[in-house]
C-alpha cells in the first residue's frame, strides 16, 4: 500500500465510514509473471539448459568420433525434445517454470548417469546402474504421465550420449525401466505407491540385466551381481523421488494426488472451527465435495482438488455464519433488518473474508483461486429481486404522493453480483455447478427426479448464459455431463424412505389420543414462524 491510500484510510476510520481492517489478497508479482511468460527468458532458459548437458554429454569418456560428436549428438537429441515438447505438453511449453522443472530433472537424471561412469569395469555389465527411472518417475509424479513418457524417452538418449558406450544397452534398458515407473506412477495416491514404484522398476533393471548378461560373454556369477545391484538402484530411485518430491512441488508451485489427500484431512483447524461455530456451512461443503468429486471424475478432471477446494470454498462464512441460510434456526432472520443492499454486502464479503482465512493459515493457492472464482460474478438473486420490489413500491408511493420520480434511487445490478473473477479451470467451474445446485436443491419442496433434473439444467443453462464458464477450459458437452452426474447423486441423496409399519401398541395409543384430543403439553406451547433467507 503506498502512502497516499494510507493516509486517506487513516482518514476515513477517523471519520467512522472504515473499521480500519486490511483484508489479505492474493497478488502476482509483475516481475513474477513476466519471468514465467517471457520470450526473452524462455531463451535463455533454453539456451542454459543446452549448455549444460552438452558439458555432461563432452565429460563422457572417449569414443568414436571424440567431443565433436558427442557435442553433435546431445545436440540433436536435445532439439528434437525442444520440437515434441509443444505437441505432447503444450500447456507446460509456453510456461517457463515447467521448461525449467523438466530440463532441471534431466540434468541431475545425466548427472546421475554420469556417476555411474566411476563404476566402470571391463565386462560392461556397470551400465545397468544408470538410475534410468528417476526422470520419468519424477515428471510423472509432477506433471502426469506424458511428461513421464517424455522424460523416459529424452532421459534415456541423452543418458546413452552422456555415457558413450554400450549405446544399444543403454538406451534399449533405460526405455524399458524409464516406461515402467510411468507406468506404475500414473496414479499415485500415497507416497508407498512411489516405493512400490521403485521396486518394480528394480525388478525391471534386474531382468535387463539378466537377460544382457545371458546374451553376452559374460560370467553367470557376474551377471547375477550386477542384476542385483541394478534392482537396488532402482528401490533406490524410488526413496530419492519420495524424499525429494516435496521440496519441488514447493519450488515450482505443483500439488500432486498424494498432497491433495493429505490437505482433505477433516482436522484442519478451520474445518474444525466450521464444524463447530457455522455446522450448516460445513455440511453443506461436505455435501458439495462429494457431488463435485463424482462430477469431476466423469469428465476426468482432477477429483482430489475437486473435493479440497469444496471443503474450503465457504470458510469465509465463518465470520459471520448467522448472516447465512444454512446457519438460521427457526429464530429471526438477522436479514429482516437490513436494507438489501447491505444484506448483498454482507453476503458477498464471505469471498474476501475466505481469501483472507486462507492467506492467513497459507493454504494451497489453488484453493484460495477457488474462493475467489467460485461464485465468478453471478447475481445475488434474492436481494436484487427484493431492491426491485422496494424499488416498485417507492415509485408507486411517489406517483401516489405526486412527487419527483428521479428521487428513488436506481437499483444497479453490479451492486448485488459478486467481485469475480470467473472460474479459470474446470475444477473450479465444477465447484460453481455444485455449489449452485447443492444450495437450490434444499428448496424444492417435493424432490422428485424430474424436479431434480430440471433444476440442475436450469442452473447449467443459466450460467452459460451469463458467461460464468466463458474463461475456463470446459467444453459444453463436459458441462452437459456434469450435470448429468450432479443431478444423478441428487437423486440418490434426496431419495424418499418408506414408512416403517408400526405395532398394536403404537396403534392403540394414536386412537386414544384421537378420542382424548391433542396433548396438552404440547398444545400450550406457541410454534414460531418459520422465516427463511436467501442462499449465497
Amino acid at each position: 500500500m503506498n502512502l497516499l491510500s494510507l493516509f486517506q484510510r487513516h482518514r476515513l476510520v477517523r471519520q467512522g465510514l472504515s473499521c480500519g481492517k486490511q483484508r489479505r489478497r492474493p497478488t502476482v508479482a509483475e516481475w513474477r509473471q513476466w519471468l514465467e511468460t517471457g520470450a526473452g527468458w524462455r531463451l535463455a532458459l533454453v539456451a542454459t539448459a543446452c549448455a549444460a548437458i552438452c558439458l555432461l554429454c563432452l565429460a563422457r569418456a572417449s569414443g568414436p568420433g571424440g567431443w565433436m560428436a558427442a557435442l553433435m549428438e546431445a545436440a540433436l537429441v536435445f532439439a528434437g525434445s525442444l520440437l515434441v515438447l509443444p505437441f505432447l505438453c503444450p500447456e507446460f511449453a509456453s510456461r517457463n517454470s515447467r521448461i525449467l522443472l523438466i530440463y532441471l530433472v534431466i540434468l541431475i537424471h545425466l548427472g546421475a548417469a554420469r556417476g555411474v561412469v566411476l563404476f566402470r569395469e571391463e565386462t560392461g555389465m556397470w551400465v545397468h546402474l544408470v538410475p534410468a527411472a528417476f526422470a520419468p518417475m519424477m515428471l510423472s509424479v509432477l506433471l502426469g504421465p506424458v511428461a513421464g513418457i517424455f522424460g523416459a524417452v529424452s532421459g534415456t538418449l541423452l543418458a546413452a550420449v552422456a555415457i558413450g558406450e554400450r549405446f544399444e544397452v543403454v538406451a534399449s534398458a533405460g526405455l524399458f525401466v524409464g516406461l515402467m515407473a510411468v507406468i506404475c506412477t500414473r496414479r499415485v495416491r500415497k507416497r508407498q505407491n512411489i516405493i512400490r514404484a521403485g521396486l518394480f522398476c528394480g525388478a525391471a533393471a534386474m531382468v535387463c540385466a539378466l537377460a544382457f548378461g545371458m546374451t553376452g560373454d559374460v560370467p553367470a556369477a557376474e551377471a547375477f551381481r550386477f542384476a542385483a545391484w541394478a534392482a537396488a538402484a532402482g528401490l533406490l530411485t524410488g526413496f530419492i523421488v519420495n524424499a525429494i518430491l516435496p521440496a519441488f512441488e514447493w519450488l515450482f508451485d505443483i500439488t500432486i494426488d498424494v498432497t491433495w489427500l493429505e490437505m482433505a484431512d477433516l482436522n484442519h483447524p478451520l474445518l474444525q472451527e466450521m464444524a463447530t461455530r457455522a455446522p450448516g456451512t460445513y455440511h453443506h461443503s461436505l455435501v458439495v465435495a462429494n457431488l463435485a468429486e463424482a462430477a469431476a471424475a466423469a469428465i476426468g478432471a482432477n477429483s482430489l482438488q475437486c473435493r479440497v477446494v469444496c471443503l474450503f470454498h465457504d470458510i469465509g462464512k465463518l465470520v459471520k455464519p448467522e448472516y447465512f441460510v444454512e446457519n438460521i434456526g427457526s429464530g429471526e432472520n438477522p436479514h429482516d433488518e437490513l436494507s438489501p443492499s447491505m444484506s448483498a454486502l454482507i453476503v458477498t464479503s464471505h469471498v474476501k473474508e475466505g481469501v483472507d482465512l486462507a492467506l492467513k493459515h497459507k493454504l494451497n493457492s489453488h484453493i484460495v483461486d477457488a474462493i475467489l472464482e467460485h461464485h465468478g460474478t453471478t447475481l445475488v438473486s434474492y436481494f436484487y429481486a427484493r431492491a426491485r420490489q422496494q424499488q416498485r413500491d417507492a415509485l408507486e408511493g411517489v406517483r401516489i404522493l405526486q412527487m419527483r420520480e428521479d428521487d428513488v434511487p436506481e437499483v444497479q445490478e453490479s451492486t448485488f453480483r459478486y467481485p469475480g473473477p470467473k472460474p479459470r479451470s474446470r475444477e473450479t467451474a465444477i465447484l460453481m455447478l455444485a455449489d449452485a445446485v447443492e444450495g437450490a436443491s434444499r428448496s424444492l419442496e417435493k424432490p422428485t427426479p424430474q424436479r431434480i433434473e430440471e433444476l440442475v439444467d436450469s442452473i447449467a443453462r443459466k450460467r452459460i448464459a451469463d458467461g460464468q464458464l466463458d474463461e475456463c477450459p470446459i467444453s459444453l458437452s463436459e458441462v452437459q455431463a456434469v450435470a448429468e452426474k450432479l443431478a444423478a447423486n441428487l437423486k440418490t441423496m434426496m431419495h424418499g424412505r418408506i414408512a416403517y409399519p408400526k405395532d398394536e401398541d403404537e396403534r392403540s395409543g394414536e386412537k386414544d389420543r384421537g378420542r382424548r384430543g391433542p396433548d396438552q403439553s404440547s398444545a400450550s406451547l406457541p410454534v414460531a414462524p418459520q422465516k427463511t433467507a436467501p442462499a449465497a
